[in-house]
């Protein structure tokens, strides 16, 4: 993912730079590294979007996730 995908993805979810340094755990400068093309866009980051994108999630359906519920329906 190029950083100009990466502002395209973000913008697609209606998500400002800040906004998704914050989703993604990262530091704001990290983003616009990313944008700039300073620093690749990590494969995990490029996968998150795009799944967001093709299964209409919006960043609130990911910030309100809480690992141990979801890890509880798969444990054996």
């Amino acid at each position: 993912m190029t950083g100009e995908q990466y502002q395209q993805a973000i913008n697609h979810l209606k998500m400002t730079q800040v906004a998704s340094s914050r989703l993604l755990g990262v530091n704001a400068s990290t983003a616009r590294r990313w944008i700039s093309g300073a620093r690749a866009v990590p494969t995990a980051v490029e996968k998150l979007l795009l799944v967001m994108i093709h299964c209409g999630l919006t960043p609130d359906h990911i910030l309100h996730l809480n690992p141990e519920d979801i890890l509880d329906r798969v444990a054996p």
